[in-house]
């Protein structure tokens, strides 16, 4: 679709760093979070939705619905 996504964190955040997930299912398609090394962290570190900035989540998730709507 042509838009560039920025590579999520390949590393995990370090306890009590502030991440963000780009996620579909809330309202901005941003969830601000506090990395904890909980379940839900690793959930969505594993499945490449982290980045540590916001901006980055953002056009993870504008391109996502990029090329959703192109299909």
């Amino acid at each position: 679709n042509g838009i560039e996504v920025p590579e999520p964190s390949r590393v995990k955040p370090e306890m009590g760093q502030k991440y963000y997930i780009a996620h579909e299912e809330v309202p901005s398609h941003i969830e601000y979070c506090t990395w904890q090394d909980s379940r839900y962290d690793n959930y969505w570190f594993n499945n490449g939705r982290i980045h540590l900035k916001e901006e980055d989540a953002r056009v993870h998730v504008e391109a996502e619905y990029s090329g959703s709507r192109q299909r």
